[in-house]
């Protein structure tokens, strides 16, 4: 039996019961209550924000019927909180989507994947001027697909 929520290596969200609608709201309820939360928050020393852009995966199949390998362009969005100035902890929630095509056996495929991402970043502000902040993090990163 699994459990039903995972750790690093495990499904973050894992559930036999939760289909992909469930799923999708679940990820939207954590991302208002991170917006709530924020709006709260009058500390110095506190940043919140939102992250979004582009993405493109191309497969790495090693099969030698596979052919036409092609990557598609997708996209990610997510929210981030940041608590500290000059050393600083930054937890995010991150949901990207992206596809690609290939050719195996003579059959084309085109898998659409997407992936769930909860990074715990530590960092530290390593230049900071008027015109330009340099930040080092590390961390780990709960992800599911």
């Amino acid at each position: 039996m699994k459990p039903e929520l995972g750790v690093i290596g495990q499904n973050l969200f894992y559930s036999p019961n939760l289909n992909k609608k469930m799923r999708t709201t679940l990820f939207v309820l954590l991302a208002f209550s991170v917006a709530s939360f924020s709006s709260y928050a009058q500390t110095p020393g506190f940043t919140f924000g939102l992250k979004a852009g582009a993405n493109y995966a191309k497969s790495a199949f090693k099969y030698s019927d596979s052919s036409s390998k092609s990557g598609k362009p997708g996209y990610q969005a997510g929210v981030f909180a940041r608590v500290g100035e000059r050393i600083y902890f930054q937890p995010e929630i991150n949901f990207a989507r992206y596809t690609t095509e290939y050719t195996l056996a003579g059959r084309k495929y085109e898998p659409k994947f997407r992936q769930l991402n909860v990074p715990l970043m530590v960092g530290y502000k390593v230049v900071h001027t008027s015109t330009m902040n340099l930040r080092l993090a590390i961390g780990p990163d709960l992800a599911t697909i």
